[in-house]
Parts: C-alpha cells; sequence; structure tokens
C-alpha cells in the first residue's frame, strides 16, 4: 500500500506535468506567430532595403554623391564609396581602390563586384561586373595581370604590364600586311 505522501506526490507529479505540458504547448504557438511575425518583418526589410538602393542608384545616376545608407538598426552608415564625386565613373574607381588598398590583395572582377556590393557599393547596369570593369579598365591606379584579375599598379613591379594589352592593334596589324601583298 502506498502512503499518503507518496499519493500527495504522485498528484502534484500529475498537476505539473499536465501544466508543463500547457506550457510548452503555449510556448510552440507563441513560437510559430513570432516565428511569421519575423518572416513578415524580414520581408518588408528587404523591399525597404531594395526600394533604398534603387534610390541610392537613381541618385547616383543624377551625378549626386550617396554617402549614407541606413544601416538594420535605423541609424546612419557610411557607404564605403570613395571620395564623393559628381560622375559615377570616379566614384566606383576610387571604391574599387579603397576597398584593394584595404583587403592587399588582387580580386577577380566578380569576386571584386560582389564584396563592393556587399559593403554597399551601387554598380549600377544589367552586368555589375561589366559595368565594373568599364569604370576601372583605363584608370592608371589599377593592372590587370591575369585575365579578369584586378589588382593596384604599386603591388607590381614596373616590368609587369597589363595583361592582353596587343603591341599593335589587330586592326592596324591587318591593314599594314595587306598593304605590304599589294
Amino acid at each position: 500500500m502506498e502512503s499518503q505522501f507518496v499519493k500527495a506526490l504522485r498528484s502534484e507529479l500529475s498537476a505539473v506535468s499536465t501544466k508543463l505540458s500547457a506550457v510548452c504547448t503555449k510556448i510552440e504557438v507563441v513560437r510559430t506567430e513570432m516565428a511569421g511575425r519575423l518572416t513578415e518583418l524580414e520581408n518588408e526589410k528587404d523591399t525597404l532595403e531594395a526600394l533604398l538602393r534603387h534610390i541610392q542608384a537613381l541618385l547616383t545616376l543624377e551625378g549626386v554623391p550617396v554617402e549614407f545608407a541606413l544601416d538594420g538598426a535605423g541609424g546612419k552608415q557610411e557607404i564605403p564609396s570613395g571620395k564623393p564625386s559628381t560622375s559615377l565613373g570616379a566614384s566606383l574607381a576610387d571604391a574599387v581602390h579603397l576597398f584593394l588598398s584595404q583587403e592587399g590583395k588582387e580580386y577577380h572582377y566578380i569576386d571584386l563586384t560582389k564584396a563592393l556590393v556587399a559593403r554597399g557599393v551601387i554598380i549600377p547596369g544589367k552586368d555589375p561586373g561589366n559595368n565594373l570593369v568599364a569604370h576601372i579598365y583605363k584608370d592608371p591606379r589599377f593592372l590587370r595581370p591575369k585575365r579578369g584579375v584586378y589588382g593596384l599598379r604599386q603591388w607590381y613591379p614596373t616590368s609587369v604590364s597589363n595583361a592582353g594589352i596587343r603591341k599593335v592593334k589587330r586592326s592596324k596589324r591587318t591593314r599594314t600586311k595587306s598593304r605590304a601583298r599589294r
């Protein structure tokens, strides 16, 4: 036979187990509700960030330097776009120069584009990578040591030249050969 003490403990065990089960159920309900609300807020945040990037891109295309954007906490953060400039090319080249100086190593243009976009630099156009290359290709601060790879000219000895540069352009070479045949 069980003592009254054991019966009381069993009764209390049953009551506490029931309460615990109810609390666990409530926790799951709240988690589900909060997860849904969190998803809604994250979607709203993504939409607003996309809108912010579009507005910044439009301002940049109009020649207005964009130096600040809102961060996730609602404060301002500086966009590392280099020195503000009225021309998109100069500010984009400055941003690349600043980034490469900070990183201290050469980057493939696709990786460079991804890293700059991750830092908040806006690179407009259908293909941001090609747009980036168009803005830095003739800038004397940069050197292309290998196909698709860009670094700062100061990192390389003077004997290294841009990869892929021909001494004579093809069109001139072809014309010269055709004139020699005559």
